[in-house]
């Protein structure tokens, strides 16, 4: 069985937080942002066999962290301090901004939506996450990310202060999770024949 790997898609990273922010979540800080996207991305991925996001998760001491989604978060702020780069720029300038409006940042939507980026799948998990997990602190989804089991098996191997990765195969719990693993395993095949033959 091939192992599961996926893309990071900066245009599907960028409008979630606009999803999120325009759903009325307004204490979008990173850690909350890194839960919502795990949970997002580990529900469309055991339902439909892909993530949504394709970012590559690590177990940290604050929980799940999506490693590309976060370097972006990071530069945003640098943005929002003056510190330029470009290719961040062209993915939040129009959709997103940055505030400080307490102890940590807060990423609000700006302008319109682009959300053509998501299929009505994504786009459904979207709206559930915003439902089941948007109200709660981000100190509250730290907790439920500690006690997901995919994160608990990762956390067994890290030790404090440094990370272990999150395999998408983790992701997958019990009989019904294992059998769509199966088909994602199939497609991630698929898309490795297919980088081959070109």
């Amino acid at each position: 069985m091939s192992r599961l790997d996926f893309r990071f898609n900066p245009q599907k990273f960028v409008q979630s937080l606009v999803f999120f922010s325009k759903s009325g979540i307004t204490d979008l800080t990173k850690m909350k942002i890194h839960k919502l996207l795990f949970f997002a991305d580990k529900l469309h991925l055991i339902r439909y066999g892909r993530p949504i996001i394709g970012d590559e998760y690590f177990a940290l001491d604050h929980g799940p962290l999506p490693s590309s989604a976060d370097d972006d978060l990071d530069t945003a702020e640098d943005l929002a301090i003056g510190v330029n780069d470009a290719a961040v720029r062209k993915h939040f300038d129009g959709y997103l901004t940055l505030k400080s409006t307490g102890e940590w940042p807060v990423i609000a939507a700006v302008g319109p939506e682009n959300y053509g980026v998501f299929s009505r799948s994504e786009l459904k998990v979207l709206s559930e996450v915003v439902e089941k997990f948007g109200r709660m602190s981000a100190s509250k989804l730290r907790k439920l990310s500690h006690d997901d089991p995919a994160y608990v098996l990762a956390d067994k191997n890290r030790t404090q202060g440094n990370r272990a990765p999150m395999p998408y195969e983790s992701f997958f719990e019990g009989e019904t999770d294992k059998a769509m693993l199966e088909v994602a395993s199939v497609e991630q095949e698929d898309r490795d024949f297919a980088a081959i033959v070109g």
